[in-house]
């Protein structure tokens, strides 16, 4: 973990003593947290409410993905937000984490279509309250602590241009680097994607999962991300989508000083990060 400039980990996953020994040694370190999609399972919040789920027909909307099902949450819904950001100010910031990385942000604003069957003004009208509910998330996130740095998972087809000027960092998930240019609307997405990382100054940072040691296309997919001024991971899979083993491979020499501060965010060296959601074990 003490190669990257920046750690992404569970707050479950360590503890004060690794958190300290991680920041001691120069690498920033965020706590993982779901927001608008969370597993059925296993809450991470307590104190939720019904009106804190989102309704469809009388029915709890639900996101049966390829781990476990998620409730979809409502992030116009202020007592849900408030939720979300006491979760984090205990879990993660009163523990001595640098940030958050806000994962599931874009679920019901991006893919609510993908869940439930709506007449398109219904469906319009929805995915508008819950890009401006995730905007007012990130934003009261950001008013939490000011010296945070905030990353957000995904959100590069439509919620970034909502959450742009309160967050640090967006990680674009499974990014299509195998594709080039081919395809005309990432095409256009990526470009917006970048005039508002310019503009706003955070950091776009891409992840891809490879079959352990397939080293060539580790190689292709950093050298075609680096040259957007995207900053690579690639976790070793094999065979499902899980980030739990380091790849160490071609990771940049450390940065002096990779966050100097929200104010001066423009100045941001960051050059690599890690995904374990396993916890430390070096």
């Amino acid at each position: 973990m003490k190669q990257f400039d920046m750690v992404i980990t569970e707050p479950w996953a360590i503890n004060e003593v690794q958190i300290r020994e991680l920041q001691e040694a120069g690498v920033i370190v965020l706590g993982y947290i779901p927001t608008t999609s969370i597993d059925i399972a296993h809450p991470p919040f307590t104190g939720l409410e019904d009106n804190d789920y989102v309704w469809i027909h009388k029915h709890k909307v639900i996101n049966y993905n390829d781990i476990s099902p998620d409730w979809i949450m409502d992030s116009s819904n202020p007592h849900y937000r408030q939720i979300v950001v006491n979760t984090i100010k205990e879990t993660i910031y009163d523990r001595g984490f640098d940030g958050v990385f806000l994962d599931t942000l874009n679920q019901a604003p991006e893919y609510l279509s993908c869940y439930v069957s709506l007449d398109p003004v219904s469906m319009d009208e929805l995915t508008r309250l819950f890009l401006n509910g995730s905007m007012e998330l990130c934003k009261e996130i950001r008013a939490l602590d000011k010296t945070k740095i905030v990353v957000q998972n995904n959100g590069w087809r439509e919620l970034v241009n909502f959450t742009a000027p309160y967050i640090d960092g967006l990680m674009w998930e499974n990014y299509p680097y195998e594709l080039g240019e081919s395809d005309y609307w990432l095409n256009q997405k990526r470009k917006n994607l970048i005039a508002l990382s310019n503009k706003y100054h955070f950091k776009i940072l891409t992840s891809s999962f490879i079959n352990q040691d397939d080293y060539n296309k580790v190689k292709d997919f950093y050298s075609i991300s680096r040259s957007y001024g995207f900053i690579p991971y690639a976790a070793w899979t094999s065979g499902e989508l899980i980030y739990d083993n380091i790849n160490t491979y071609d990771v940049p020499p450390r940065s002096k000083a990779p966050f100097p501060g929200v104010d001066k965010k423009h100045e941001w060296k960051l050059q690599s990060f890690l995904v374990d959601l396993s916890g430390p074990d070096n």
